[in-house]
C-alpha cells in the first residue's frame, strides 16, 4: 500500500506505516498509537480506513473502542471468496461476543427450566 500511494503522488513525508500486526486488532490497535505519537494537531485526525466490504462492521467497532475519528471505504472481494469470507466474519463477531452469547443462553435455560418447576 505504501509504494501504491507513493506512485499516485503522495509524499513518503504522510505516510506511516504499521507492519507489527498480526490482526485486524492489532493493526488498529499498533496504528492508533503511531498515529498518536505522530500526530501534532490539538485532536486526533480524520482518517480513512480501507477494508473488505464485510469486514467493516468490526472494524468500525475497533475504531469506536479506540476513539479513532474513522471513515471507511470498502474493498471489492472477488465473488469466489465473498461467501466464505462472510461466513468466516460472522463466526468471528459471534467468538467475539461469545460470552455475552453463553450468558443470554443460560438465561433462556434458567427461565425455561422455572417455568416448567413448581
Amino acid at each position: 500500500m505504501r509504494q501504491y500511494l507513493l506512485d499516485h503522488g503522495i509524499p513518503d513525508s504522510d505516510i506511516i506505516v504499521e507492519n507489527r500486526s498480526e490482526n485486524t486488532a492489532q493493526n488498529l490497535e499498533f496504528s492508533s498509537i503511531t498515529i498518536k505519537r505522530h500526530w501534532k494537531g490539538s485532536s486526533l485526525p480524520h482518517i480513512v480506513v480501507v477494508t473488505s466490504e464485510f469486514h467493516i462492521p468490526r472494524v468500525q467497532q475497533y475504531a469506536t473502542r479506540l476513539g479513532l475519528d474513522a471513515n471507511f471505504v470498502p474493498s471489492i472481494t472477488i465473488p469466489v471468496f465473498k461467501w466464505p469470507a462472510m461466513f468466516r466474519e460472522f463466526t468471528a463477531i459471534i467468538w467475539y461476543h461469545r460470552y455475552t452469547i453463553e450468558t443470554i443462553m443460560l438465561m433462556m435455560i434458567v427461565l425455561l427450566i422455572c417455568t416448567f418447576v413448581r
